[in-house]
């Protein structure tokens, strides 16, 4: 049973949603991100769809400005992205176990 992490501050309307992409890690890993907020914050979980698909809930959020970061402590992680100027990707960097890997996200149809 993993911990739930309690909400982050909620962010701008342009990060929430669904977002979705591929880690190339040796392997590609398809990923996707879904961020919501919440009268009491900001919450993500983070879905690893080639192992298995379970839900990985995201520890802490923090956006500044067109920065977003994420923090993901059940796999030792981490995301640090900016968000495009039309809010359609997120290009930035996955941080595991000492390994820093670049990952895009693009906005994903609801």
């Amino acid at each position: 049973k993993v911990e739930r992490p309690k909400p982050s501050p909620a962010v701008a309307k342009e990060f929430t949603g669904a977002w979705e992409g591929t880690l190339e890690a040796g392997m590609s890993l398809r990923l996707k991100l879904k961020i919501t907020n919440a009268e009491s914050g900001a919450t993500a979980t983070l879905t690893s769809v080639d192992q298995g698909g379970a839900e990985i809930p995201v520890s802490a959020i923090t956006q500044k400005d067109a920065k977003l970061t994420l923090e993901v402590k059940a796999v030792n992680g981490g995301y640090e992205a900016e968000l495009n100027k039309e809010g359609t990707e997120l290009t930035g960097t996955w941080s595991q176990n000492g390994n820093a890997i670049p990952l895009k996200l693009k906005k994903a149809a609801n």
